[in-house]
Order: C-alpha cells, then structure tokens, then sequence
C-alpha cells in the first residue's frame, strides 16, 4: 500500500478526479493527512489544462506550469516525492523532477519520470461476434483531416474497392461536440456501431502524437490498425501490443490499403477475433479508468 498525500488546491482546475474519485483506489493507496508520514505527494489537478489555459504551444505553457508546480505547499524540497497527470495533448517536457504520467508522451521525451498513460473512454460493452458474419473489413468514422498521416491513410482504405470499408470522415472533433446533445448522440451510436460490424478498427494517429480511436477500438474489443511513429504506446514494459495491435509506420500511409488485405490475407476470422478479445482484456485490466490507479501504484513503486 502506497502512502500518498493529496495536496488540496482552490485553483479553479482543481477537482475530484482519477485518485481522489476513484473506486480502484483503495487497493493500492492510502491516503495520509500530512506530507511527513507520505511515500508520495499528488494534487488533484490536471496540468494539461494548466497548460491549456497559459495559450499551450501558443504561449508561455511550461513555464506557466513549472510556476504553478513551484507554488504548491510542500513542493520546493520534495520535488522527487511529488507525481501529476497531464490528459492534454501536449507533448512538450515541461523540465520537471517529479513523475508525470502523461497521455501523449512523445518517445523522444527526455525525461525519465515521464510515464505514457491511455486516455480514458468509454466502455461499449461489446456483443460477443462472429467475426465471419460481420459485413465490413475495416471502419473508421471521425475526423480525417487531421493530419496527412490520418488522411492518406484513410483515403487509401476507402478508395480500394476490394476492401469492404466502412467509412465516414467529418470536418469536426467529436470532442467537442457538447456531451449529451443530439449530435453528440448520433455521432456516439455511429462510430459505436462501425466498430460492431468491422473485424479491423483503422486507427491512424491524428494532428497529435495519439489516436482516441486506438482505445475505443479495444473498448469495442476490436484490433486496432495503429500508425503513430513518435508516440510511446502505454505501459509498454508489460502489455504485449504485439497480441492484439497492429502496427505499421506512418510511412505506410499510402498503401494501407495494402497493408489491411495482408492483414485478412495472413489472418483467420476466428484469429482476428482472439484479438479483439485480447485487446478488450486489456483495456479492461490496465486502460480503464478504475485501473489506473493499479498502473500508477506500479510505475511509482519502480521509480520510487
């Protein structure tokens, strides 16, 4: 059991989040009212939107976050005992001593207590399938021109008569389409419903380094078709991507069309399937929200 102390805050940022509000918790942490009797020291704050509201790229972004950082009580001294969490996009080092689990962690990150953590989505609770029986080869549904990577990639899959695709490219991010309108909804059943009748969930990385469509796709419990060179896939000391994902360089992106009929040429029905399956256990174990915890208390207890 990890002994941490949650340093409280009234920056506006601040809120009850993946610790503090979590019922995977209290397996692994223990929370302790004061720094001296505490393995760790965490805020509840997310300093990606720390970043995000100095301007991010456009701005001042490290250094507005290193000076929040300095502010906090009991940090100057402590910077080793201290771990944040940044679910931003961004993908600069900020120069801090202390971990950061990070959602889109670049591999060319410099620093050593920079941890890749998943973004968090929702569980679709997929139907067992047959994957024989299922209509399309491949889908993908979302935001295409997000990048050149993104669009040649999906473009060569949907130009390609011979591939049974399912795909719908919009102008706009889903994410920020309010929660609970109904766009938000329809948009939601539409790519829900590609997943549970595709074998392959085409994921090219987008404007970032990441793809939210890459852990939807093992929500789904559906393999991901991944491309994304600079990105350091999470937790890769112990999930095996290599059972469930794959992966292709972004180089590839103009004959992914090929590179998906050599995946159904080399792949049976029923093997593609095992890898659906593996890739919903493992969102299941370690990509979950409630799992997190589990995965924080692991990378501290090796870098502590």
């Amino acid at each position: 059991m990890i002994k941490v102390h949650a340093c409280l805050t009234n920056h506006p940022r601040a809120k009850r989040d993946i610790l503090l509000d979590n019922p995977g918790t209290g397996e692994h942490f223990e929370f302790v009212p004061g720094p001296d009797g505490a393995d760790w020291l965490y805020t509840p704050v997310d300093l990606g939107l720390i970043w995000w509201d100095s301007g991010g790229g456009h701005g001042g972004g490290a250094e507005y976050v290193r000076s929040f950082v300095q502010s906090l009580p009991d940090y100057r001294g402590n910077e080793h005992r201290w771990f944040f969490h940044d679910y931003s996009a961004c993908s600069d080092d900020w120069g801090l001593p202390s971990v950061l689990f990070r959602a889109v962690k670049s591999r060319r990150d410099p620093n050593p207590l920079t941890v890749s953590v998943p973004h968090f989505v929702d569980d679709f609770e997929p139907e067992p399938a047959d994957f024989g029986t299922l209509p399309y080869d491949v889908c993908f549904v979302g935001r295409d021109g997000a990048c050149d990577v993104r669009r040649r990639a999906c473009h060569a899959v949907a130009d390609d008569k011979s591939i049974k695709s399912l795909m719908r490219f919009y102008d706009d991010f889903f994410g920020y389409i309010p929660e609970g309108t109904e766009q938000w909804r329809e948009r939601r059943e539409e790519f829900v419903n590609a997943f549970a009748q595709s074998k392959l969930a085409l994921s090219p990385r987008g404007v970032e380094l990441d793809a939210y469509r890459t852990w939807e796709a093992m929500s789904a419990g559906r393999p991901p078709v991944w491309m994304g060179d600079e990105y350091e896939l999470p937790f890769e000391d112990f999930v095996d991507y290599s059972k469930f994902m794959f992966v292709f360089p972004e180089s590839d992106a103009p004959v992914m069309n090929e590179r998906v009929k050599q995946i159904l040429d080399t792949h049976t029905d029923a093997q593609l399937r095992a890898h659906g399956e593996e890739a919903r256990w493992v969102w299941l174990e370690y990509f979950r929200k409630e799992a997190i915890p589990g995965t924080f208390a692991h990378y501290l207890g090796k870098l502590g």
